[in-house]
């Protein structure tokens, strides 16, 4: 299949609003370079096993962003110019690439990582021994490895709340990788559901990496595919389409089910804590890092 590298050249202060608009048009799988990721891996305490000399070199305020399309998503490439040109955020470059410079060159920047308790999250061609969990990934083009601080979120969210024998729900399974955790965690069956169709091939792809054959994905619009009602839910969409399902939410969430919802900038994250409140969700926990939230909530159970 035939990929175009897509490169941002613009400033920092605009990469919320960047990752905001490639997040909602499906690519959650980027190369991304600002100043501040330097800082964060000086004090991170990761061991990070692969640093590229270029973002160890990027200037203060400058903002670097390359993500992948195939030909089939080339139309992503001219509504991103678009959004770039109309919005003033620098200047797009576009690279048509051959299959096996994808295929091989894009690996080196994803590298094993535990994460949580037990869990680790590993790429698929990569020999890595650890007494861990182990989520095999093969993230392809646009969809997550789960490096995201709104995957990872839900990642350690999940481990933290899927018992044995739950139904879980997985709304915007992108790369499944979500739904393979909950497989792997105990989850008696998962179902997952995109939009996206390429998202419920990659999600397939996953779950069979990881002999997960209690999880099902249907190409759907959020809650429309579920019958049953689910022990857990979980979702790492974008705060606006979040506040939209609560209303239906509870008709494929157990009383006292576990809802655990990402995708969600810190700044619009009481609203999203207002809305479940208000459909008389109580809230388990919630946590920030780098302007992303994850919020937990119990159904109530009366």
């Amino acid at each position: 299949m035939q990929y175009y590298e897509v490169t941002l050249f613009g400033q920092e202060k605009d990469y919320n609003e960047v990752l905001s608009w490639l997040l909602d048009h499906g690519v959650d799988t980027f190369r991304e370079e600002t100043p501040s990721l330097v800082d964060e891996l000086n004090s991170s305490e990761i061991q990070w096993d692969y640093v590229d000399d270029n973002l160890l070199n990027t200037k203060k305020g400058q903002l670097f962003i390359q993500f992948y399309p195939s030909e089939e998503e080339k139309g992503l490439i001219k509504e991103f110019e678009n959004y770039v040109i109309k919005n003033d955020l620098g200047e797009v470059g576009v690279r048509q690439l051959q299959e096996s410079d994808w295929a091989n060159d894009w690996k080196k920047y994803f590298q094993p990582f535990d994460l949580g308790e037990n869990l680790a999250i590993v790429p698929y061609w990569s020999s890595y021994e650890t007494s861990r969990q182990k989520i095999l990934i093969d993230p392809g083009m646009a969809f997550g490895s789960g490096s995201h601080e709104t995957t990872y979120f839900c990642l350690e969210m999940l481990e933290k709340y899927v018992q044995e024998g739950d139904l879980v729900y997985d709304v915007g399974c992108g790369s499944g990788i979500l739904s393979v955790a909950s497989s792997i965690l105990g989850a008696s069956r998962v179902q997952g559901v995109d939009i996206d169709p390429l998202a419920i091939e990659a999600s397939y792809h996953n779950s069979q990496l990881n002999s997960c054959e209690n999880c099902d994905f249907s190409k759907g619009d959020l809650l429309a595919n579920f019958q049953e009602k689910a022990d857990l839910v979980v979702s790492n969409i974008f705060a606006e389409i979040i506040i939209d399902f609560l209303g239906d939410l509870g008709q494929c969430l157990k009383r006292g089910g576990i809802f655990i919802a990402s995708g969600i900038l810190t700044e619009k994250k009481p609203a999203v804590m207002e809305a479940l409140k208000n459909q008389g969700f109580s809230i388990l926990e919630d946590h920030d890092k780098n302007d992303w939230s994850v919020i937990v909530a119990r159904a109530k159970n009366d």
